[in-house]
């Protein structure tokens, strides 16, 4: 009732149809990428992708871009650890390299690898296991250094790596040419680059370690002895 004592009327709100909603930059963005990977995979020439973004920057409804996807497969969902967290994404920590001089020091678990990181091991050991990392970003840059020690690196099946650097009296990459069992590609690129001298830049192919089931905590013998008592 309105202050005259008429009763009101409730309008109904209007909604909007989702195949009349305009576009988004993000989703122009997002149009254009699909475009570009196509063209990557061959599914496209030159002369198509042209055509094909000028007519997605110019998309004003959703069905605007019907035509231009509609011959192409959908987009592969992010690849993610069996825990569902995403493989590529977050924030890294300040620590952009790992230097073992007369020792040993590994990295492994959950840790997010920057995109650029160097390790370097004179007489010792670094290990970089990143079987269960999060990678800051799709392609990461590994600078590995040798000097009379072993750079290690370990990464899971669908990881692709690529070493190139150079070796005087120790080999560099060993390990990318014994296989490793198939698995669909991650969309994840590792770059090693540098030096083994009269050292070792090795890579491991592994599958991630199951979980570890929680134990027991253990009690020292003289507490069970007093416990007895």
């Amino acid at each position: 009732m309105d202050e005259r004592g008429r009763p009101t009327v409730e309008k109904a709100p209007i909604r909007s149809d989702p195949g009349q909603v305009r576009l988004s930059d993000a989703d122009r963005e997002q149009a254009a990428s699909r475009l570009q990977q196509a063209l990557a995979e061959g599914r496209l020439s030159t002369e198509e992708l042209d055509q094909r973004l000028a007519r997605a920057f110019a998309a004003q409804l959703p069905q605007d871009l019907v035509p231009l996807l509609r011959d192409l497969p959908e987009p592969a969902a992010p690849a993610a650890h069996p825990d569902g967290t995403p493989l590529v994404g977050g924030e890294p920590g300040p620590r952009r390299s790992s230097v073992a001089l007369l020792g040993t020091i590994r990295r492994a678990a959950r840790w997010v690898v920057p995109a650029r990181y160097t390790a370097a091991a004179t007489l010792g050991t670094v290990e970089l296991d990143l079987r269960d990392a999060v990678f800051a970003a799709p392609e990461t840059l590994l600078r590995a250094y040798g000097l009379l020690g072993t750079v290690r690196v370990i990464v899971p099946p669908g990881v692709t790596v690529r070493a190139a650097g150079r070796s005087v009296l120790g080999p560099f990459g060993r390990g990318l040419d014994t296989g490793a069992a198939t698995a669909a590609a991650t969309g994840v690129t590792v770059r090693i680059e540098g030096v083994a001298f009269a050292g070792a830049v090795q890579v491991e192919v592994r599958e991630p370690e199951p979980p570890k089931a929680p134990q027991a905590p253990r009690r020292n013998w003289w507490f069970v002895r007093i416990q007895k008592r």
